[in-house]
């Protein structure tokens, strides 16, 4: 369990972040859409397909731990997680890419907002202070 934690710690500086970030948000979308790609017939696409979406999930899963911590490190409230754990995936237009398989893009992006948000998040150790502390201090000394 420590090494979750480790791991998580270390990516959770902005930097480092926003790389994992993209590795874990393209691979939680383009396994899953790989399935897209195998010819309807082959004897193997449910089983290509299970397992796709176990590693599709997983991946996420992986990277709403990891914002959660990147939102926790640095000034912004964690609250925009719930955008990523809501069921949003059917919002907007679908484009259907292969058989049942649909891609719904507004939702995605939705889900993705908080991603965009620990990217830009400054770490308190950056502003030495949160914000709102700094603007409390800032209202006490006027």
């Amino acid at each position: 369990m420590q090494d979750w934690r480790d791991w998580l710690d270390r990516y959770a500086l902005r930097r480092p972040y926003r790389r994992a970030s993209v590795l874990l948000a393209f691979a939680s979308v383009s396994i899953p859409l790989s399935t897209a790609l195998l010819p309807a017939d082959a004897l193997y696409v449910t089983l290509w397909a299970a397992i796709a979406a176990f590693l599709g999930m997983w991946a996420y899963l992986a990277l709403v731990a990891l914002t959660y911590c990147r939102l926790k490190r640095g000034v912004v409230s964690s609250a925009w997680l719930i955008l990523m754990l809501l069921p949003l995936s059917s919002i907007g237009p679908a484009l259907p890419v292969a058989g049942p398989i649909s891609l719904y893009p507004v939702g995605a992006l939705i889900a993705l907002l908080p991603v965009v948000i620990a990217w830009t998040a400054q770490d308190r150790g950056e502003t030495g202070r949160s914000i709102a502390a700094q603007g409390s201090a800032r209202a006490h000394n006027e």
